[in-house]
């Protein structure tokens, strides 16, 4: 039978050493991630004007296009007079293989001062592909706008009240921010798919406007909200006085 001898106290104690070393790197990597995380929401509160929330639990619940989620509040506070949010979104992947895929959203949650119809207006390619996952959900609203028709995907129960809202001046602000989020991409399957996973998506529901950003509270994702952020309060503003005549409001 061998005997342990010197060599393998020796390999031993050179795996610890080693595996000490990878927890070593592995915590000062999560510490400066933490770092660098807690200063990109520095710079986002900072930029919108609004105050970090204390840290809480996930808020679970079912998102009625995305599925089940989790939200967590990142700022509060007021932009242009409304109450405003921050929050973390996190969603599971419908529809896909891995029962773990997740996706992220930063969203931006302002209360609407009147009642207001439920619409979706969200990139159209990202849209369709997301629409194939899971059920399906609002029908499609055409506005008669080539443009607009051809970058966005609006759903929502009551076209008349969703086309009412839809108007010429709110049309040309969600192009003007697409463009805004996505300069200068050529007029291709690609370009255009590539300008879809720029831009947000706009949802009206319940006295809320969600403005929801894909990804994390990073460098880039503050620059798209505090782009964002004054298109949607001018929208949110507008959403309660625009339903035609005979639809509640």
């Amino acid at each position: 039978m061998a005997v342990p001898g010197i060599g393998d106290e020796r390999g031993a104690h050179m795996t610890a050493i080693g595996i000490v070393a990878v927890l070593g790197a592995m915590a000062a990597v999560l510490a400066w991630l933490h770092r660098a995380n807690a200063r990109d929401r520095e710079a986002l509160s900072a930029r919108l004007g609004l105050a970090a929330v204390p840290r809480t639990p996930a808020t679970r619940g079912v998102h009625p296009v995305m599925g089940p989620c989790f939200e967590t509040p990142l700022l509060r506070g007021t932009l242009d007079g409304l109450d405003a949010t921050v929050l973390q979104r996190t969603v599971k992947r419908r529809g896909l293989r891995n029962p773990n895929a997740s996706a992220a959203f930063v969203v931006l949650r302002l209360r609407v001062p009147a009642t207001t119809p439920a619409l979706r207006v969200e990139p159209r390619r990202t849209g369709v592909m997301l629409a194939s996952l899971g059920d399906e959900g609002a029908p499609e609203v055409a506005t008669g706008d080539a443009a607009f028709d051809a970058a966005f995907l609006a759903t929502a129960p009551d076209a008349r009240a969703a086309r009412a809202f839809l108007d010429d001046a709110v049309r040309a602000r969600l192009l003007g921010l697409r463009e805004a989020l996505a300069p200068g991409l050529p007029d291709s399957a690609i370009g255009r798919f590539a300008g879809d996973l720029r831009v947000g998506t706009l949802e009206l529901v319940d006295g809320w406007l969600d403005y929801a950003a894909p990804g994390t509270v990073t460098p880039g994702l503050v620059e798209h909200l505090a782009v964002a952020a004054p298109v949607a309060t001018a929208l949110a503003r507008r959403a309660g006085t625009t339903l035609p005549d005979g639809v509640a409001g």
